[in-house]
């Protein structure tokens, strides 16, 4: 199986890699290659650019600091919730993996805290006193992470992490489960220090108070923005 992946790699004319340490795997068996790194931070660079603005959801954080919990898990739940139960000065904005009605049911009774429902967010009249923003939609999550000033993203407690580049796009620090061996990105968040791993409940509660208590978005703004140029970089190989 080896020489046949030996010689498949060398019947490429131009590899394009991530990272250096991919480039001296392929090195070691005698393969070119190229580093360009990883073009996916232009594409969610990009897409930061084209968000969209919603009055209602910016009504009901009313200018508060607000974290943003993208693609949770119930395993994520268990660990963050007890923290955020004993919170009053943030706002929370919930968007699930899986939003069907028990798993909504399931977050709404684990929460001690006034919940509302992005579907009812225009039949309400008092926005600003609902505590946490549950979304039982999809497709608008990479835009709330514009009001967030602190991200949890979750599946690194179960099948593998989710999306940590895009509230990085906006300059937002990013917290994430234990469970990110398959995601490089996942590395050079913790080697950047805008990225930042939990084991537990308590942990998440002191990285939690650590973020909020600095801004970070400058640091993660430059972070983001050295990392990009992957795609023009492959382009001009091609071309």
């Amino acid at each position: 199986y080896g020489a046949y992946m030996r010689k498949v790699l060398k019947s490429f004319q131009t590899i394009f890699l991530q990272n250096e340490n991919s480039k001296q795997l392929l090195t070691a068996i005698n393969v070119e290659s190229f580093v360009t790194g990883d073009t996916r931070f232009d594409r969610v660079l990009q897409n930061a650019e084209k968000v969209k603005n919603f009055p209602l959801i910016e009504g009901f954080i009313n200018k508060q600091t607000t974290l943003v919990v993208g693609s949770c898990w119930p395993e994520d739940e268990s660990i963050i919730f007890p923290v955020l139960n004993k919170r009053t000065r943030e706002k929370i904005i919930i968007a699930p993996h899986e939003i069907d009605e028990s798993h909504l049911v399931h977050i709404e009774k684990r929460l001690d805290k006034k919940v509302l429902r992005y579907s009812n967010i225009e039949s309400v009249k008092n926005i600003n006193d609902y505590e946490v923003l549950l979304i039982d939609n999809i497709g608008i999550l990479m835009h709330l992470y514009q009001y967030a000033d602190v991200a949890y993203v979750g599946g690194a407690f179960g099948k593998g992490l989710h999306n940590i580049l895009e509230p990085a796009s906006f300059g937002v620090p990013v917290i994430f489960g234990d469970n990110y061996s398959k995601f490089p990105e996942a590395y050079q968040f913790l080697e950047a220090k805008i990225g930042f791993s939990i084991s537990n409940t308590e942990t998440f509660k002191e990285i939690y108070d650590q973020l909020l208590s600095k801004d970070f978005s400058g640091k993660v703004t430059m972070f983001m923005n050295s990392q990009k140029g992957a795609t023009s970089k492959i382009i001009s190989q091609i071309f």
